[in-house]
Protein backbone atom coordinates (compact mmCIF):
# COMPACT_ATOMS: atom_id res chain seq x y z
CA UNK A 1 0.00 0.00 0.00
CA UNK A 2 1.38 3.44 -0.76
CA UNK A 3 0.14 6.87 -0.14
CA UNK A 4 0.89 10.20 -1.30
CA UNK A 5 3.55 12.45 0.68
CA UNK A 6 0.74 14.96 1.89
CA UNK A 7 0.08 13.81 5.25
CA UNK A 8 3.52 12.59 6.40
CA UNK A 9 4.83 16.15 5.14
CA UNK A 10 2.18 17.86 7.51
CA UNK A 11 3.41 15.52 10.29
CA UNK A 12 6.76 16.54 9.89
CA UNK A 13 6.64 19.63 9.76
CA UNK A 14 4.69 20.02 12.66
CA UNK A 15 6.78 18.01 14.88
CA UNK A 16 9.64 20.11 13.60
CA UNK A 17 7.94 23.02 14.80
CA UNK A 18 7.17 22.34 17.68
CA UNK A 19 10.41 21.03 18.52
CA UNK A 20 12.01 24.75 17.40
CA UNK A 21 9.38 26.01 19.75
CA UNK A 22 10.29 24.57 22.52
CA UNK A 23 13.88 25.01 22.14
CA UNK A 24 13.02 28.76 22.76
CA UNK A 25 10.81 28.23 25.64
CA UNK A 26 13.59 26.18 27.25
CA UNK A 27 15.73 29.40 26.83
CA UNK A 28 15.95 31.02 30.65
CA UNK A 29 15.07 34.06 30.83
CA UNK A 30 18.28 35.62 32.98
CA UNK A 31 17.78 37.74 35.95
CA UNK A 32 17.77 41.26 34.67
CA UNK A 33 17.93 44.79 36.44
CA UNK A 34 15.68 47.82 36.23
CA UNK A 35 18.14 49.88 34.87
CA UNK A 36 17.74 49.45 30.89
CA UNK A 37 21.92 50.03 30.46
CA UNK A 38 22.72 47.15 32.50
CA UNK A 39 20.59 44.41 30.25
CA UNK A 40 23.60 43.65 27.81
CA UNK A 41 25.61 42.48 30.61
CA UNK A 42 23.09 41.04 32.42
CA UNK A 43 22.79 38.79 29.26
CA UNK A 44 25.93 37.88 29.18
CA UNK A 45 27.73 34.68 31.30
CA UNK A 46 25.27 31.69 31.74
CA UNK A 47 22.15 32.87 29.58
CA UNK A 48 25.07 33.36 26.75
CA UNK A 49 26.51 29.90 27.05
CA UNK A 50 22.86 28.55 26.80
CA UNK A 51 21.99 30.82 23.96
CA UNK A 52 24.50 29.37 21.89
CA UNK A 53 23.34 26.28 22.87
CA UNK A 54 20.38 27.41 21.55
CA UNK A 55 21.31 28.50 17.72
CA UNK A 56 23.47 25.29 18.07
CA UNK A 57 20.46 23.23 18.10
CA UNK A 58 18.26 25.28 15.92
CA UNK A 59 20.43 25.62 12.66
CA UNK A 60 20.77 21.60 13.46
CA UNK A 61 17.11 21.48 13.37
CA UNK A 62 16.64 23.90 10.81
CA UNK A 63 19.27 22.07 8.59
CA UNK A 64 17.32 18.52 9.61
CA UNK A 65 14.69 20.06 7.94
CA UNK A 66 15.72 21.36 4.68
CA UNK A 67 17.47 17.88 4.33
CA UNK A 68 14.11 16.37 4.96
CA UNK A 69 12.19 18.70 2.18
CA UNK A 70 14.88 17.60 -0.04
CA UNK A 71 14.11 14.47 0.26
CA UNK A 72 10.41 14.89 -0.13
CA UNK A 73 10.73 16.68 -3.14
CA UNK A 74 12.28 13.32 -4.75
CA UNK A 75 9.36 10.92 -3.74
CA UNK A 76 6.18 10.78 -5.38
CA UNK A 77 4.40 8.46 -2.71
CA UNK A 78 5.04 6.44 0.35
CA UNK A 79 4.66 2.63 1.99
CA UNK A 80 4.50 1.26 5.05
CA UNK A 81 8.07 1.10 5.53
CA UNK A 82 8.90 4.24 4.45
CA UNK A 83 6.27 5.80 6.97
CA UNK A 84 8.14 3.90 9.83
CA UNK A 85 11.58 5.01 8.81
CA UNK A 86 10.09 8.65 9.07
CA UNK A 87 8.05 8.03 12.49
CA UNK A 88 11.90 6.73 13.89
CA UNK A 89 13.30 9.83 12.89
CA UNK A 90 10.88 12.16 14.18
CA UNK A 91 11.26 10.57 17.44
CA UNK A 92 14.93 11.70 17.56
CA UNK A 93 14.02 14.47 16.37
CA UNK A 94 11.74 15.51 19.08
CA UNK A 95 14.37 14.06 21.46
CA UNK A 96 16.93 17.13 20.46
CA UNK A 97 14.93 19.64 22.61
CA UNK A 98 15.54 17.72 25.59
CA UNK A 99 19.27 16.53 24.65
CA UNK A 100 20.36 20.21 24.13
CA UNK A 101 18.82 20.89 27.17
CA UNK A 102 20.59 18.21 29.35
CA UNK A 103 23.75 18.87 28.07
CA UNK A 104 23.48 23.35 28.35
CA UNK A 105 22.42 22.49 32.51
CA UNK A 106 24.63 19.82 32.57
CA UNK A 107 27.90 21.10 30.66
CA UNK A 108 30.81 19.83 32.85
CA UNK A 109 29.44 16.03 32.49
CA UNK A 110 30.16 14.40 29.53
CA UNK A 111 27.65 12.02 29.43
CA UNK A 112 25.45 14.85 29.08
CA UNK A 113 27.04 15.90 25.47
CA UNK A 114 27.54 12.20 24.68
CA UNK A 115 23.90 11.96 24.72
CA UNK A 116 23.46 14.96 22.58
CA UNK A 117 25.59 14.27 20.15
CA UNK A 118 24.74 10.78 19.88
CA UNK A 119 20.89 12.09 19.44
CA UNK A 120 22.15 14.49 16.60
CA UNK A 121 24.68 11.55 14.94
CA UNK A 122 21.28 9.34 14.99
CA UNK A 123 18.84 11.53 13.17
CA UNK A 124 21.85 11.66 10.51
CA UNK A 125 21.87 7.81 9.85
CA UNK A 126 18.16 7.76 9.99
CA UNK A 127 18.13 10.46 7.22
CA UNK A 128 20.89 8.39 5.41
CA UNK A 129 18.83 4.77 5.78
CA UNK A 130 15.76 6.78 4.66
CA UNK A 131 17.15 7.91 1.50
CA UNK A 132 19.11 4.78 0.55
CA UNK A 133 15.39 2.94 1.28
CA UNK A 134 13.85 5.52 -1.11
CA UNK A 135 17.05 5.56 -3.93
CA UNK A 136 16.22 1.32 -3.81
CA UNK A 137 12.87 1.87 -3.95
CA UNK A 138 12.41 3.24 -7.48
CA UNK A 139 8.39 2.92 -7.30
CA UNK A 140 8.09 5.93 -4.29
CA UNK A 141 10.56 8.01 -5.91
CA UNK A 142 10.07 10.61 -8.69
CA UNK A 143 10.38 9.02 -12.62
CA UNK A 144 13.12 11.84 -13.21
CA UNK A 145 15.15 11.04 -9.63
CA UNK A 146 15.22 7.54 -10.18
CA UNK A 147 16.42 7.66 -13.92
CA UNK A 148 19.61 9.54 -11.65
CA UNK A 149 19.61 6.90 -9.48
CA UNK A 150 19.61 4.19 -11.73
CA UNK A 151 22.39 5.99 -13.37
CA UNK A 152 24.54 6.24 -10.98
CA UNK A 153 24.35 2.75 -9.53
CA UNK A 154 25.41 1.86 -12.78
CA UNK A 155 28.62 3.90 -12.24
Amino acid sequence: MTMTTDRIMTLTDGLFAIAMTILVLDLPLPPVSAEPLTLFKDLQGEFLVQFIDYLVAAVLLGSFWIANHKQFNAITNVDNNFLWINIFSLIFISLIPFSISLFSELRNNQASAIFFEINILIVGLIKLWQWRYVTHNLEIIKEHFGSLVQLLSVL
